[in-house]
């Protein structure tokens, strides 16, 4: 926290080491953690504290928490009652609005008095995110998207000295961490932050259910509508820069995307928003909930460096494509698609169509490998297995040619006809003479995690390995009932990365 907030203030030209800075201090944990801070960071601080004698007895108490806390630690502290409530109805405005104009009025005139470089606020992320919020309800453009800056101007004054705001890089849960667990410093709450009548507490409490990481996305998106803001207003700010920078990047950033329907259970953006953000990638990975009518029309996305292609459409998109790889064809399904240009580069980005490829043979055997070396030992013979292939789908399809080439002997299991067996086939001896099932259809996936295929489970005993390629939720009803009967169960992530990790090399020219 102190390294986080002390970075921010350098990068953001805040102060200087040696200046003097007025703290406004209440007595919550806001304004309490950032004179903690600034303090711990060496800077000089004069704190000045407001009691607007709106709360009786509590905004006497807050005045008394601060005044103990600033003599405990020698930090020179100014106070100022104001009659809030009597000033509102003199100049007829509500009384948030007159503290606020209160306050920032006597900041100003306190920071001239000592010489003050800048008076330094509180207002921390959630802060920033209950503003915008406020102004979309409102009604608001880029302007009133920008939130609240690190650094503006006095709203209530007519000197240059400085509003800053050196907590608007963390949240107001980190800050209350901050000092209830490591530096062991108390605090005081203003009970009329409960008080749901101000438009701003509903907010705040609305903010509550957010995780930390959506206040931080809802900050962060100020700060670039500010830069963009700078930008149309043709000044050279710190976040105009930001935004160029990103502007720049963002017209030479891949696109990568997965089609399929449902995809509510697909792990694959997060698979490839991972490896991009660990190995610096500039690239995004969306998934593309599609219909079958929209297959055509959605591959003629000319910005798109690369598809995936997911279930039900492995084995449906080969009529669209213009090139299909060898293995691919062989199998007779694909799951990665690689753009074709007509003047065969990409500079002119002029799609001719897609080539089709199979990595999910490839996912599988590696994955089944795996496993097999880590259950028996790296020099482990799967030759003499035989398998059992519940699906004959394209899943179904790309499993059977990559234990063609383990030679691994197997039989297709559906109930279509299409399959070498029918699930009514599967009597004890067949199951016992196939100790190695591969489950390849959708049967348990989320959101219908209480289906599985009709597959006699009291035949399995702990001999078999049960392998199937569902990985959400991570362990099937299927694989559940099958290792009660004794059977190794595997789900199919380490497939689904080994086959993400293939594709990623056919899009980088890397096979």
């Amino acid at each position: 926290m102190l390294r986080r907030v002390l970075k921010y203030i350098r990068d953001n030209r805040l102060l200087e080491p040696s200046d003097r800075v007025l703290v406004c201090v209440s007595g919550g944990a806001d304004s309490v953690a950032l004179l903690d801070i600034l303090l711990r960071g060496g800077y000089e601080c004069i704190v000045a504290h407001c009691n607007f004698h709106l709360r009786d007895a509590e905004s006497d108490r807050d005045e008394q928490f601060v005044g103990d806390f600033c003599a405990k630690r020698e930090v020179a502290l100014t106070c100022k009652s104001f009659a809030t409530i009597d000033e509102a109805h003199r100049i007829g405005k509500s009384i948030e609005l007159t503290a606020r104009t209160l306050r920032y009025k006597w900041f100003d005139e306190i920071a001239r008095k000592y010489d003050c470089k800048a008076i330094a606020v509180a207002h921390h992320q959630n802060d920033q995110a209950e503003t915008l919020i406020m102004n979309l309800r409102r009604g608001a453009g880029i302007r009133g998207l920008c939130g609240m800056r690190a650094k503006s101007k006095n709203p209530c004054a007519e000197s240059e000295i400085p509003i800053i705001r050196p907590l608007l890089c963390t949240t107001h849960d980190y800050i209350c961490h901050y000092l209830k667990n490591i530096r062991k410093i108390g605090w005081v709450e203003d009970s009329s932050n409960q008080d749901i009548t101000y438009r701003r507490n509903m907010v705040r409490q609305e903010l509550q259910t957010y995780q930390k990481s959506e206040i931080e996305h809802i900050a962060a998106t100020a700060r670039m509508m500010q830069g963009y803001w700078d930008w149309l207003s043709g000044k050279e700010s710190k976040e105009a820069l930001e935004v160029k920078q990103y502007e720049r990047e963002k017209q030479m950033r891949k696109h990568y995307g997965l089609i399929g329907t449902p995809l509510i259970h697909s792990y694959s953006a997060k698979i490839f928003e991972d490896k991009f953000h660990r190995e610096n990638i500039n690239a995004d990975y969306k998934l593309f909930d599609t219909q079958e009518k929209d297959l055509s029309e959605i591959l003629t996305n000319k910005q798109m460096n690369g598809w995936s292609v997911t279930y039900p459409y492995k084995e449906k998109i080969l009529p669209y494509l213009c090139e299909v790889d060898d293995i691919a064809r062989e199998i007779g399904s694909v799951n990665t698609l690689y753009p074709i240009y007509k003047n065969g580069t990409n500079a002119e980005k002029v799609l001719k169509g897609w080539k089709g490829y199979n990595t999910d043979w490839i996912g599988f055997r590696d994955a089944l490998q795996s496993h097999i070396s880590h259950e028996h030992g790296e020099k482990a013979d799967s030759t003499n297995l035989a398998a059992l292939i519940l699906g004959t789908g394209g899943a179904a399809k790309a499993v059977a040619h990559a234990l063609t080439t383990m030679h691994i002997r197997y039989s297709m299991v559906s109930h279509s006809g299409r399959g070498d067996l029918s699930y009514n086939d599967l009597t004890e001896d067949v199951v016992s003479e196939h100790l190695l099932i591969v489950q390849c259809t959708p049967l348990g996936m989320y959101p219908e995690i209480t289906q599985v295929p009709p597959f006699p489970t009291q035949w399995i005993g702990n001999e078999h390995i049960i392998f199937d390629c569902i990985y959400n939720p991570e362990k099937t009803l299927f694989m559940q009932l099958c290792e009660k009967r004794g059977a190794k169960v595997f789900n199919g992530l380490d497939m689904l990365k080994n086959q993400a990790n293939e594709a990623w090399k056919i899009w980088n020219d890397k096979l």
